[in-house]
């Protein structure tokens, strides 16, 4: 938080707004950690939800900034709901309800199996509502991750990555950690970018900006790769080069193909892991 001699101009017209036009009754409609159900509810009615969140959440927070005669430093000032929504049809990342992927491999010579799904489910996560895809990574037949993720695309059609709930759990399924969690707009944390509408040779960007807890990059690398994998041949596909500040040494190169999203992963520095799409699983 950054002390300010006056309350931004935009908190109290954020204020005023608030106080005239939201529902403060249905106190289940404040919390922004409840998912709907693309299935239990209408999209008119899941955007009068979301209206009613957006200007309950404004109303809160303007309220505890003139209480305490500070205002916060926004950490996605740029962020605009409006511009978002949970259709995700990047060639190169498409996240359609219904769909899972299924990717095996090895990790440090164990069996790894990783289910990919996109729920139809969906969380607001600072202001911007999201599409929840629930990951689940077993090492040797045993859940060793259990994560849920959050992605929303902007209007030029960029799918940013709004953050995750993370679970590590040891051999007998109990939660030991929950480190790598994050979401945007806490502790100051900020949305990256998981993949670019229109992404060119060079590309340097951020997937995860949640110093010290998560901070991902990617490198784009070609766009012209040829991958093998047990799903398919694929051509003209997109590699990328991801790393963190936060473990120097690790780096992993990506391949992603339109009209499917990403296919193959394998770990080029810091350890021994590879991972191949194996089957697409779409419920009709």
């Amino acid at each position: 938080m950054a002390k300010t001699d006056r309350i931004d101009a935009r908190v109290l017209r954020a204020f005023a707004e608030a106080v005239t036009s939201c529902n403060l009754h249905p106190p289940e409609a404040v919390g922004e950690h409840k998912w709907s159900s693309a299935n239990d509810v209408s999209e008119k009615k899941q955007k009068q939800i979301m209206k009613g969140e957006n200007r309950i959440t404004i109303l809160a927070a303007a309220l505890a900034l003139i209480a305490s005669g500070l205002t916060v430093a926004a950490a996605t000032d740029d962020i605009n709901p409006a511009d978002f929504t949970t259709q995700i049809d990047n060639p190169f990342f498409p996240l359609q309800p219904g769909t899972t992927f299924i990717y095996k491999g090895l990790k440090e010579g164990s069996k790894l199996r990783d289910r990919f799904a996109v729920t139809d489910n969906t969380v607001v996560i600072d202001g911007v509502t999201c599409r929840v895809v629930h990951d689940k990574v077993f090492v040797q037949g045993l859940l060793e991750e259990n994560t849920f993720d959050y992605f929303a695309q902007d209007m030029d059609g960029n799918v940013w990555y709004f953050g995750e709930d993370t679970m590590e759990l040891d051999k007998k399924g109990r939660v030991v950690s929950t480190e790598g969690s994050w979401r945007a707009g806490v502790n100051g944390a900020r949305p990256g970018i998981i993949m670019e509408a229109h992404p060119k040779v060079g590309d340097h960007y951020f997937q995860e900006n949640a110093a010290p807890v998560a901070q991902d990059e990617a490198t784009v690398l070609n766009l012209r790769e040829i991958v093998a994998v047990p799903f398919g041949k694929f051509t003209k596909c997109l590699k990328t080069k991801e790393f963190t500040q936060l473990e120097p040494g690790n780096v992993e190169h990506k391949f992603y193909t339109r009209g499917v999203g990403f296919i193959y992963g394998i770990v080029v520095k810091g350890g021994k892991e590879r991972l191949d799409l194996v089957n697409i699983i779409r419920q009709p």
